[in-house]
């Protein structure tokens, strides 16, 4: 039986060459504040974005960006997945 390709509809794909230990570092230490007014919620990170520390009510509503899809066991199989 003969396969047919489907167009994907993708233009390009870039590739990121990143460690994995990078990887989950950057996923484990989110934080967002839902509370922001110029967007929905806006992102920061314990090393890399840290919140403005001045700012009383902000450090003490932001939550730790814990989901189903980006706990650490979750993207260690979607590492290991894409690999093989």
């Amino acid at each position: 039986m003969d396969k047919e390709l489907i167009p994907s509809g993708l233009d390009a794909v870039l590739w990121f060459n990143c460690p994995i230990n990078e990887c989950l570092r950057r996923a484990d230490g989110r934080y967002y504040d839902r509370a922001a007014e110029d967007e929905d919620f806006f992102m920061y990170h314990v090393e890399d974005v840290q919140p403005p520390i001045d700012q009383a009510p902000l450090c003490e509503r932001l939550q730790q960006q814990i989901r189903d899809n980006n706990a650490m066991s979750t993207l260690m199989d979607r590492f290991i997945a894409f690999d093989q």
